[in-house]
């Protein structure tokens, strides 16, 4: 278990060094400039999140996986509810900087929960400690992957339901002085809204989002009779489809191992 371990790691280091040192490299014309990265980051919102996030649940959801996996929904709220609570306790140590102190906070409370996760698991997958326990090698990083894109259903509702609007403040209070910065972040200066208002905005950005409408798209295909082997099966004139949605998705975990490493 700890070689197993050591290995998926070893991969997590080398794919993030690839990162940085194309953020540092060449000196005078680095491979990933800031600007460069948000082109790959609007990327990876917009086409291979959506495409990878609707292809690995339309191509291996069920009702029984459904109900055997349900009870990751709010296993992963409380987790991130417990991960957020443990960060405003920490509180005092950031002194009067208010704006670190939010952003690590909501970085605590919504860490990264499908790139590098999926980047273990498909280490992991090929160990044989882990993949003898299923009938088929492949079996494991289906079984993995659909339980990673479920547990991103709990993840994106926290999310842009709380974690976003917190983040949109921190980036309002770069120029404010002090007591302008702390009224943002404590939502003072937002002018008032009612209540069907601001819920309507957080269903928005919910339900809105790419990545949230291809999961909701691709559970409603693979719980349809015939829709998942038409379009990852069978022979048939949508099989084209299901393939271009498959190979638009396979950059995101790379990608977003190289966007992270080099921010």
């Amino acid at each position: 278990l700890l070689l197993t371990s050591l290995a998926a790691m070893a991969k997590v280091a080398l794919v993030t060094s690839a990162g940085v040192v194309a953020a540092l490299y060449p000196k005078d014309n680095p491979l990933l400039t800031p600007p460069g990265l948000r082109v790959l980051a609007r990327l990876s919102n917009w086409i291979f999140l959506p495409m990878l996030s609707f292809t690995a649940l339309a191509a291996n959801v069920s009702p029984a996986l459904l109900a055997r996996m349900a009870w990751l929904l709010p296993m992963e709220l409380f987790i991130m509810a417990t991960s957020y609570a443990l960060a405003l306790a920490a509180r005092p140590l950031f002194g009067a900087d208010a704006v670190t102190f939010q952003a690590v906070a909501v970085a605590i409370g919504a860490p990264n929960a499908l790139s590098f996760p999926l980047l273990v698991t498909e280490t992991l997958c090929e160990q044989g400690v882990v993949a003898d326990d299923f009938d088929e090698p492949e079996d494991c990083t289906k079984e993995a992957s659909s339980m990673l894109f479920i547990v991103s259903i709990a993840w994106h509702l926290a999310f842009w339901g709380f974690f976003n609007s917190k983040l949109m403040r921190i980036q309002g209070t770069h120029g404010l002085d002090e007591g302008s910065q702390r009224a943002l972040l404590r939502g003072l200066s937002s002018g008032p809204r009612s209540l069907g208002e601001r819920a309507g905005e957080v269903l928005r950005r919910i339900f809105l989002t790419p990545s949230m409408a291809a999961i909701i798209a691709g559970v409603v295909v693979g719980l349809l009779p015939g829709a998942k082997d038409a379009l990852f099966e069978d022979a048939t004139v949508l099989r084209p489809l299901g393939s271009a949605m498959q190979t638009l998705g396979s950059p995101l975990i790379a990608v977003n191992s190289l966007i992270m490493a080099a921010s």
